[in-house]
């Protein structure tokens, strides 16, 4: 079977898209986890902590998901 310049492109294209959705999925996850930790330390008045205990995530993973979703909107 012979591969031709443009089904090349198109798998290229399509390998990226798909690894593109799922950074997108990522980014998304960890928007949400940021987003809920807040509002459940600002809506009940907790700690950080109590915050990350509550949603059963560790403060260093509420941390590194923090650092990798720095927004710029």
């Amino acid at each position: 079977m012979r591969v031709t310049y443009e089904d090349g492109e198109t798998a290229g294209y399509m390998r990226g898209k798909k690894e593109g959705k799922e950074e997108g999925k990522e980014e998304g996850r960890g928007q949400n986890l940021i987003h809920n930790i807040e509002a459940a330390m600002k809506n009940f008045g907790i700690s950080l902590e109590k915050a990350c205990a509550g949603l059963d995530v560790t403060v260093e993973e509420y941390q590194r998901v923090k650092a990798q979703n720095v927004r710029t909107d």
